[in-house]
């Protein structure tokens, strides 16, 4: 499986050690709207609307175990009620830095966003 990743889990982020085993196919982008959703770490909310580029990184070799872990680290594992989880695996398509289209795994916010808090640049690590 492959997965697109945005905050934390980028290589070099505070939780990157939570891909290891994966490959990065390095830096590419999605569609979608950037939040800070807390002090530590952000959430998305996917848009069909080109404007709205989301900066993050692809990995590949993602086995359904490490799925299954990044679920729970997510809090949208399906042992977690549905009143407490706080993001949901997407599918959607990535653009690599090479402008192949690969089709990802995200994990979108589904609680509330306040525009107030949206990252314009589109890049949690910048």
């Amino acid at each position: 499986m492959q997965v697109f990743v945005y905050g934390t889990l980028r290589t070099g982020a505070s939780n990157d050690f939570r891909m290891k085993g994966a490959t990065s196919l390095g830096a590419a982008t999605i569609c979608a709207k950037l939040y800070r959703v807390h002090q530590d770490f952000p959430g998305i909310v996917l848009s069909e609307d080109a404007s709205d580029i989301l900066h993050g990184e692809v990995f590949t070799d993602v086995s359904a175990q490490h799925m299954d872990a990044l679920d729970r680290y997510e809090g949208c594992d399906a042992g977690l009620p549905k009143s407490e989880r706080i993001y949901q695996r997407a599918i959607t398509t990535a653009i690599t830095e090479t402008g192949a289209l690969v089709e990802v795994y995200v994990w979108e916010y589904i609680r509330e966003v306040d525009e107030a808090n949206r990252i314009s640049s589109g890049d949690w690590l910048r």
